[in-house]
C-alpha cells in the first residue's frame, strides 16, 4: 500500500480516526483512517487493527519502537525486517462508523506496546493509556461494556470462521488449566485477554504461590491448531511479561506486553509456512 503525504496537516500523521462498525461478541470491525493514505484500512477484529497500526507505525517511523519484536524464529524476524508481513485491506472513504467515532494517538512504543491518547468523538471524552490493555478496556467499555460470561450468545463452533473475521485473521481456539475445568472457547483477542486475565489476576495479586501455565490451542482458517503455553510472571508498565510456548515446535520466548503475545501467536498461526520453512533459531529456548 503506497503512503502519500500530498496534502497532510501539519502533524497529522500522529493522528489515526477509528470508525468502528460493530462490536457484536466483542469483535472489533470496522475502518482505520490516516491523513497519509487515500483510502480506509478495513479491519474485522482487534488482531487485524492491531497488526495493520504496528505495520503502519513502521512505514511512517513514528512512533518508534524502543524494543526489538520478539518472534518465535529469530531468521523469520531477519527475513522481515521491521515489520509483519501484511498487506493492508483498503475500504472506500466513509469515515463515519456505524456504531461509534474514536481518535488515535499513540506517542510511543514503549516495553514492547503502546503509549498515548484515544478520545470518543461523540462526547469528546478520553484517557491516556499506557498500554494496549488498558486501550482495550476503554474501548470496551464506551462500545457497551464487555459481557463478563465469557463466549455467551457468540454461536459458533471452533474452527469456524464464517462471518467473523477474514481468514488470515481468525484466532480461535480452546484454553486449557491444570487446575480449572472448562474454560470457555474464545474466539477474538478480547477473549483471550480475559482468559489470561482471569487465570493470571489470583497469582499477580499474591492469592496463589506459582503461576498456572495457560495452553491455548490457536488455529487460523485452513490452518491446523496449534498449541501455546503462556505464564504470566509480572505485570508491569500496565501490560504482562512472562513467556509463551509453541509447543508443536518446541520453542519458547519471553514476551513483554500482550501486544506481543498478540503479534507472536499472529506471526505463528497466519505465517505458519514461513515458520516452519526456516530452520527453527536455536538460541531460543526449547520448551
Amino acid at each position: 500500500m503506497a503512503i502519500s503525504t500530498r496534502g497532510a496537516l501539519i502533524n497529522s500523521y500522529k493522528h489515526f480516526f477509528i470508525a468502528v462498525d460493530s462490536f457484536e461478541n466483542r469483535l472489533l470491525k470496522g475502518r482505520m483512517f490516516h491523513e497519509s493514505m487515500e483510502e480506509a484500512a478495513a479491519f474485522s477484529c482487534l488482531t487485524e487493527l492491531v497488526v495493520t497500526l504496528e505495520r503502519l507505525f513502521d512505514k511512517l517511523q513514528y512512533p518508534m519502537k524502543s524494543v526489538q519484536q520478539r518472534s518465535f524464529n529469530r531468521k523469520l524476524t531477519e527475513a522481515f525486517p521491521g515489520e509483519i508481513p501484511h498487506e493492508i485491506r483498503n475500504t472506500g472513504k466513509d469515515r463515519k462508523g456505524t456504531l461509534s467515532n474514536f481518535l488515535l494517538q499513540v506517542k510511543y512504543r514503549f516495553y514492547a506496546s503502546w503509549q498515548g491518547e484515544v478520545t470518543d468523538l461523540s462526547d469528546g471524552s478520553g484517557i491516556s493509556f499506557a498500554s494496549l490493555i488498558e486501550l482495550m478496556d476503554y474501548l470496551g467499555e464506551r462500545l457497551g461494556g464487555i459481557d463478563r460470561e465469557r463466549g455467551a450468545g457468540c454461536g459458533r463452533q471452533v474452527g469456524s470462521s464464517s462471518g467473523l473475521c477474514d481468514g488470515r485473521y481468525v484466532i480461535e481456539g480452546n484454553p486449557a488449566s491444570p487446575a480449572v475445568e472448562g474454560l470457555p472457547v474464545f474466539v477474538n483477542g478480547y477473549q483471550i485477554k480475559e482468559v489470561i486475565e482471569s487465570m493470571a489476576m489470583p497469582f499477580l495479586k499474591g492469592e496463589m504461590n506459582h503461576m498456572i501455565p495457560i495452553t491455548l490451542q490457536v488455529a487460523a482458517e485452513g490452518v491446523e491448531f496449534e498449541t501455546f503455553i503462556v505464564r504470566v510472571l509480572f505485570k508491569r508498565n500496565g501490560t504482562w511479561q512472562g513467556t509463551i510456548g509453541w509447543r508443536e515446535k518446541r520453542i519458547q520466548v519471553s514476551f513483554r506486553s500482550f501486544l506481543e503475545i498478540l503479534l507472536l501467536i499472529h506471526e505463528a498461526v497466519n505465517q505458519r509456512e514461513l515458520c516452519f520453512g526456516i530452520e527453527a533459531d536455536q538460541s531460543n529456548s526449547e520448551i
